[in-house]
């Protein structure tokens, strides 16, 4: 090499070594700096022709390990699912409170079950009759104000969802715009490592709401979908809309026809004109937004079930009566017939009968008399092995004989005489035979002459389980009353009729006995059995309400603590990787100082070389 070359490539040293320090104090001054990403100077051996000639600069680049930045978005996504659900079940728990508190709701249960020893005991005591009568409104007070809570939560969950999408739109659109930035730097040769950060820090947060999948593309772009493969960017963003409901009630549900459902649901609105529903898609799998939707459509509804449960049993369980059907007979035909002038809308006939196989067969006829109301499923009743028909009434009983005719078949026949229902069998072929024949309606009188007593009610109205097209069970827990005739005169308590006495405990130990001594059986909807029904007296089924909530609170807990060491870990090891060490950064500065020095002593070897040359 000449010294003209030796020259040349000490400068060369020097401008990359200059480069280098500029590149370093710029790392260091952003060491704290939110989603900045440590930068290196590349620099190459540079030989024209096989002559070597010094260094030259390469691309700044940033350091980035891809693979642990995209396990940092997967794991960033079930963050922000663990940490909503986590949100929300600790509020809820809070709402049910814990078992044995004061106003917990077996606490209360247990003050209402005291109050009505007592009044069983000294049914003639009218400080029994007001204490029972206090404590029953109590309950109901309280399970008005946790149904309203449940509600309020599931608002909440509307309103955040609102605001999520609104926010992911704004990242799309945020994303949209750095793409082009990105693309059109790359083509000039420009550097990018500003906009990359920009970008990687907008995904980080979109992965926080949406689980995302991201395609890197050959000039710096990026396409962007959920896991599931929903298209949210490619070249333009897609648009997410939210049509909020203005109020959540128990009965708003979400459905995948649009004209039953009753909350918002997260349409994708595409540059091609099409828009498709992502709820119904199933295209959330984590996030905050599918969080957001198991609350409000799942969790939240099952919990206001579990509510409704425990309502309905109080009031159906005490206003319930049984009518006994009588034998009927026609011909060679045999069955029985009931008299269902009491029968209403939601009250059931329950008909066993044997086909030819001997097999039992359960009918539940239901009375349902909107005719817009949805067709009932065989999950309306807690009997897992009946089959369940609803009619309508309200044409008369002799067409609600002719339905229930239909319904059950050639083998089975029905027909109506005033107030009176007949059901036989087939005769002659004996193909079937009716077993049995009784109806459950709901006694609406203080003084019906039976022990049944509608101590709760539906607001003002009788409780019957069903009223026109919605499932009257269904946000019973907010309507539950305590009946104002009670409250108006509490010795309906006791007295079921014209001349009961006023210590006759007959009705006070009917209504302990069928609240707390006897087995009912609940849903599969409450979830405290799985998917199975539970059979347990009401106080055993609210502690098992209780102990549920509080141990989906406590799995909430640990799946969110859980997930938050995943993610904590993953962000120390990709700061580790992409973060500024001012350590590291001082070492390589002291390198950089050495490298400056020695190239500047070349320069001044040369010189005193030239000079020494011209000398001669």
């Amino acid at each position: 090499m000449s010294l003209g070359g030796a020259l040349d490539a000490a400068l060369a040293g020097l401008r990359v070594t200059s480069a280098g320090l500029e590149l370093t104090s710029h790392n260091i001054a952003n060491a704290n700096t939110p989603g900045y990403t440590r930068r290196i100077i590349g620099q190459a051996e540079q030989a024209p022709g096989g002559d070597l000639s010094g260094v030259r600069l390469t691309d700044t680049t940033r350091v980035i390990n891809t693979l642990v930045n995209k396990q940092l978005q997967l794991e960033t996504s079930g963050y922000g699912y663990a940490r909503t659900l986590n949100d929300y079940y600790t509020s809820l728990d809070s709402i049910f409170g814990q078992p044995g508190g004061p106003t917990a709701l077996d606490t209360l249960m247990n003050n209402f079950q005291s109050s009505l020893e007592e009044l069983a005991t000294s049914p003639e005591s009218y400080v029994a009759r007001e204490n029972t009568l206090r404590d029953a409104e109590v309950l109901a007070n309280t399970l008005n104000g946790l149904s309203a809570d449940i509600q309020d939560l599931r608002g909440q969950a509307e309103l955040a969802l609102n605001d999520a999408v609104d926010r992911v739109n704004d990242i799309l659109g945020q994303l949209s715009d750095l793409n082009s930035e990105i693309t059109t730097t790359t083509q000039a040769g420009q550097a990018t490592a500003s906009l990359l950060d920009r970008r990687d820090s907008l995904l980080n947060e979109l992965s926080q709401y949406v689980d995302i999948r991201v395609q890197e593309r050959p000039r710096g772009d990026v396409g962007v979908y959920t896991n599931s493969g929903a298209l949210l960017l490619d070249g333009d963003a897609a648009r997410l809309s939210f049509d909020a409901s203005g109020a959540i009630t128990a009965q708003s549900s979400y459905s995948t026809d649009p004209a039953e459902r009753t909350v918002g649901t997260i349409s994708l609105n595409s540059g091609s004109g099409y828009s498709i529903d992502l709820i119904a898609d199933s295209a959330f799998r984590s996030g905050e937004i599918k969080a957001l939707i198991d609350l409000r459509d799942t969790i939240l509804p099952q919990a206001q079930a579990q509510l409704d449960a425990v309502a309905d049993s109080l009031a159906r369980s005490l206003s319930a009566k049984q009518v006994a059907s009588t034998p009927a007979t026609s011909g060679a035909q045999a069955g029985f017939s009931i008299d269902l002038s009491e029968l209403q809308d939601g009250d059931s006939i329950t008909l066993t009968y044997t086909d030819a196989s001997s097999t039992e067969h359960t009918v539940t006829i239901v009375r349902v008399d909107d005719a817009s109301a949805p067709p009932l499923t065989n999950d309306y009743t807690t009997n897992p092995n009946d089959t369940v028909i609803g009619i309508s009434f309200a044409g008369g009983i002799a067409a609600a004989a002719a339905a229930i005719d239909t319904a059950l078949g050639a083998d089975l026949t029905a027909t109506a005489s005033g107030s009176t229902l007949t059901i036989l069998d087939d005769g002659a072929p004996n193909n079937t035979d009716v077993t049995g024949l009784s109806a459950t309606v709901t006694e609406t009188s203080l003084s019906g002459g039976t022990s049944s007593l509608p101590l709760f009610t539906d607001g003002a109205s009788a409780y019957t389980a069903r009223h026109g097209q919605v499932s009257q069970v269904t946000g019973f827990a907010g309507r539950i009353q305590v009946n104002s005739s009670l409250l108006a005169d509490s010795s309906g308590l006791v007295q079921y009729t014209s001349g009961v006495a006023s210590g006759d405990s007959t009705r006070p130990q009917a209504i302990l006995d069928r609240l707390f001594n006897s087995d009912q059986t609940f849903g599969g909807s409450s979830g405290v059995a799985g998917s199975s029904t539970y059979t347990g007296t009401l106080s055993e089924f609210v502690n098992r309400v209780i102990s549920f909530q509080g141990r989906e609170a406590e799995s909430a807990q640990l799946a969110f603590t859980s997930q938050e060491v995943a993610y904590e870990q993953l962000s120390e090891r990709q700061a580790a990787i992409s973060g500024v060490d001012l350590d590291t950064e001082m070492a390589f500065l002291i390198s950089l100082q050495t490298a400056y020095q020695a190239n500047a002593r070349v320069i001044s070897a040369f010189r005193e070389m030239t000079d020494l040359l011209m000398r001669i």
